[in-house]
């Protein structure tokens, strides 16, 4: 087992657990090409009690097919809500 964390994950992880009890639902946004891993494992363990609404951004670049297996995979269990972000308006 690696001894080693960095300490700005744990300043994090101590912080969350410090407003946790004041917090309705927790929004995590993910990144659409690669949900599974964009979301944060020691997130989910300290939120488990609470609903979550998964924001997928950057759906425009991610395959459409996945996208769709990934919701189907997760609505059945309840892991999520999830949310499609639009692309972003090009500033000119």
């Amino acid at each position: 087992m690696l001894g080693w964390f960095p300490g700005h994950m744990n300043k994090a992880r101590r912080q969350i657990k410090e407003v946790l009890p004041e917090i309705d639902v927790v929004i995590e946004v993910l990144d659409a090409r690669l949900p599974y891993s964009s979301a944060n494992p020691m997130l989910a363990e300290l939120t488990r009690h609470k609903p979550v609404l998964k924001i997928l951004s950057r759906a425009d670049l991610a395959d459409p097919e996945r996208t769709a297996e990934w919701v189907a995979f997760s609505m059945p269990k309840r892991t999520c809500a999830p949310w499609l972000l639009p692309p972003p308006i090009p500033v000119s």
